[in-house]
């Protein structure tokens, strides 16, 4: 049986409703009319959640983890390509393939492995789930952070007594901390915020970046006065300190949340 192939049919335009198109219209960034009383009722719900204990501490875990990624990324090429690991300089691209691991892993520790867990809490908790339970996808990447910085600092600073895997590799596993990290804090605000989950994640995105740029500026510097070793024990630091501050977050979500959500609605 033949049929007509429908890529050859010619198609009807409607220039009553709409006008034709015309270079200059296809090359706009955008299309129709812009809402900006949107971007004004964005900004003011960004003021209003940036002031909540949660939300700070999701903001200041995402910061850590990006500036650390950054420095990591800055300073990794000059230590493998001196003495004794004398990579080739077209051979650097390749610590990055590790990120293949980290697009299966993510998905799998702060995806399935999440879901597992606040099923498993739920039902034990009478089948009555809590958006804290998500925070619990954030101890792996957070323990991967901190082992991997310390690993990292040690090695750039004594590269004779460790192997290039601990900035090859460490580089990646710090990678993978990032992006957990950034995947469950937003689950975590569609289930806390649900409301306000649109402003919560610009909030976080654009303030982990200029953070995260605070961590990683002058990263020179910093490593030349306090050496690897003192650098990145001090970004561990900051990790472990963070880290600390999740234990009361997570308890006290429930009345963090009931203290803020007046604040995290519409009228």
């Amino acid at each position: 049986m033949l049929v007509p192939v429908t890529t050859n049919t010619k198609r009807e335009f409607d220039t009553t409703n709409y006008s034709p198109r015309s270079f200059f219209k296809d090359m706009l960034p955008w299309k129709g009319h812009a809402h900006w009383h949107e971007a004004i009722d964005c900004w003011k719900q960004m003021f209003q959640i940036i002031w909540f204990p949660n939300i700070i501490w999701l903001i200041l875990i995402n910061s850590a983890a990006l500036g650390i990624y950054v420095l990591m990324s800055a300073l990794f090429a000059g230590v493998l390509v001196q003495p004794p690991f004398l990579w080739n300089f077209d051979m650097l691209g390749y610590v990055f393939a590790g990120q293949v691991a980290t697009a299966v892993a993510v998905p799998f520790f702060c995806g399935y492995l999440s879901d597992v867990i606040v099923k498993y809490i739920s039902k034990r908790n009478g089948g009555v789930t809590q958006p804290e339970y998500r925070l619990l996808a954030l101890i792996i990447p957070l323990i991967c952070i901190l082992i991997s910085t310390v690993i990292y600092g040690k090695t750039a600073q004594d590269p004779e007594n460790w192997s290039w895997a601990g900035i090859a590799v460490t580089l990646n596993i710090e990678y993978f901390g990032f992006v957990g990290i950034v995947v469950s804090s937003f689950v975590y605000c569609m289930d806390a915020y649900p409301q306000r989950i649109d402003a919560a994640l610009v909030l976080i995105c654009s303030l982990r970046g200029f953070i995260g740029f605070g961590i990683s500026f002058g990263s020179i510097g910093f490593v030349n006065s306090a050496g690897y070793d003192g650098a990145f024990n001090i970004c561990a630091g900051i990790v472990g300190a963070l880290m600390c501050l999740g234990i009361p977050v997570y308890f006290l979500g429930d009345k963090i949340r009931a203290m803020t959500q007046r604040f995290a609605q519409d009228d």
